[in-house]
């Protein structure tokens, strides 16, 4: 179960679904660290959003920096409140970080491209070497036993499934071909995140992992016809387990309703075994 009150770290959150899911936490009194490159953009954002700023410094700490610096990834885990000698993390992680831009290129195969190729494999690899320094120091502090592991949310995409097909037939040539580069990014992201925690055997750096799959981003309001499907992780061992309904297969979904449902979920959800473990597709 998580502390109360809740802590959420968020990379990546001044855009996109992670925003939606960012003003809503603040707006229910959730306490968050946000690493933001530019922080009076974020700051910008929220007032358009109705954030004040008194609500903004109860419950928001923004943190300068990028996802690339360790220093800044590691205060962004760390509850401000706690001190050097006794460093106390936060309850849940949102890596949401992703490419700012595309490029296009005369290779058939891959004719869109991302400039920093591997950014959103990069940036959980750097947030799990971040929780294991503080994680060292807590237990150099303290025992092992008091050790914290956060739960955490990646935000990924449809099209990556091991296991079956997961976005519609139209949507195979798009998802395969014209996106093949962004989308090795993702998986190796997703990689990355589920081998860190099926290796550890409970003793990695996070207790559990969700990784969320939309369908393709529209812009729009939050919508209660979101459909919700999911499947295990691709190294789960399926015996015993609770079985998968599959994939919801669909072509788009409103950043706003994906921001809502992990904030409901997720967020404000004090079931971490309801999700974790899971590929979460969701889809209108």
């Amino acid at each position: 179960m998580s502390q109360t009150p809740t802590r959420v770290a968020f990379f990546g959150g001044t855009g996109g679904s992670p925003f939606a899911a960012l003003v809503r936490a603040i707006s229910a009194g959730t306490h968050i660290n946000a690493l933001c490159r530019t922080p009076s953009k974020l700051e910008g954002k929220l007032k358009e959003r109705g954030i004040d700023e008194s609500t903004m410094r109860q419950y928001l700490s923004i943190i300068p920096g990028n996802i690339k610096d360790i220093q800044a990834v590691r205060t962004t885990l760390l509850d401000p409140m706690s001190s050097e000698s006794s460093p106390r993390l936060v309850d849940k992680v949102i890596s949401a970080v992703g490419a700012t831009e595309v490029t296009f290129t005369w290779n058939p195969l891959k004719p869109v491209g991302i400039p920093d190729k591997w950014i959103c494999a990069d940036a959980t690899k750097t947030i799990f070497a971040a929780l294991r320094q503080i994680q060292d120091e807590q237990a150099r502090a303290t025992s092992a036993a008091a050790v914290q592991r956060p739960l955490l949310l990646a935000i990924s995409t449809t099209g990556l499934s091991k296991r079956q097909r997961d976005v519609p037939m139209l949507f195979v040539p798009l998802y395969h071909w014209l996106l093949a580069a962004p989308h090795e990014d993702k998986r190796a992201m997703e990689e990355n995140v589920v081998d860190t925690v099926t290796e550890s055997g409970g003793q990695g750096p996070v207790r559990g992992f969700v990784i969320v799959r939309p369908s393709l981003f529209l812009d729009g309001e939050a919508s209660d016809n979101l459909r919700v499907g999911w499947e295990w992780g691709p190294k789960a061992r399926l015996e015993g387990l609770e079985k998968a309904p599959g994939p919801a297969i669909g072509y788009t979904v409103t950043r706003e309703s994906v921001g809502n449902w992990i904030f409901k979920e997720v967020i404000q959800g004090q079931n971490d075994e309801k999700w974790m473990g899971k590929m979460v597709s969701l889809t209108h």
